[in-house]
């Protein structure tokens, strides 16, 4: 009895710390993907090919973008000083910005 007592209790202790560790792993997810779309356009390349084209499988559409996949470097960009240009406007009244205007940190003109 003793034996099969302690037994259960390793079992236990196996599932919780295997658990911790999934849990753990997942959290870490959107740092590793951003990590590897950030070192290798590799894979990252074609997806956004065969989403642009229809292509891609609306599953696997809602599981890269769940990991934060960027579809286009070009939209992102584009929102980016889009975002940096009203807020510099609404401030100012205007968007007759000077070269090196800034909001939040963000360039309003690009030259």
């Amino acid at each position: 009895m003793k034996a099969s007592s302690a037994e259960n209790l390793r079992r236990t202790l196996v599932f919780h710390h295997v658990v911790k560790e999934a849990e753990a792993f997942a959290a870490s997810l959107p740092d590793i993907a951003a990590q590897l779309h950030a070192a290798d356009r590799s894979y990252t390349r074609p997806r956004s090919r065969f989403y642009a084209c229809g292509e891609m499988d609306a599953d696997r559409v809602a599981q890269l973008e769940k990991l934060g996949m960027v579809w286009s470097h070009f939209d992102v960009a584009w929102e980016e000083s889009l975002a940096a240009a009203r807020g510099w406007a609404a401030e100012n009244g205007h968007l007759l910005a000077p070269l090196d205007a800034t909001f939040q940190g963000a360039a309003v003109a690009s030259g």
